[in-house]
Order: C-alpha cells, then structure tokens, then sequence
C-alpha cells in the first residue's frame, strides 16, 4: 500500500485536533492519546488544544521511512 503526504498541509503554526486528525489519518482518541504520552507535543489556548504542524510532519515523516523499510 502506497500513502502519500497532503501537500496543503502547513509546516509552520498550529493545527487543531480535528486537522491533526485528519493529516495523520487516525481518530480523535488516538490524537489525544499521543499528547498524553508526550509523543505529540500540544498547547492548550483557553480550552482548546493546539499541536505545531511541525510536530506532525516529523511524525508522519518517521512513519513513511518505518513503512518503506
């Protein structure tokens, strides 16, 4: 199976869980549950969470190279 990276996906800035979401392509648990384990590093602004792109890309781009091995 081929997965490819969206390419309108911002590198800089922050993204919310619902975009971090869909750019991992995993649920909304599983977002919550990697900031939990400190795997996703998020901030909080007032009640909402917010987790930098880059953060996203590094995971997604360590997955791709474990996928292609």
């Amino acid at each position: 199976m081929t997965t490819t990276m969206p390419t309108s996906a911002p590198r800089e800035g922050l993204a919310t869980v619902q975009q971090a979401r869909e750019f991992l392509n995993v649920c909304r648990t599983s977002i919550y549950a990697m900031m939990r384990d400190g795997e996703l590093p998020s901030t909080s602004i007032r009640n909402a969470k917010r987790i930098p792109w880059a953060a996203l890309h590094k995971i997604a781009d360590s997955a791709m190279q474990e996928g292609g091995q």
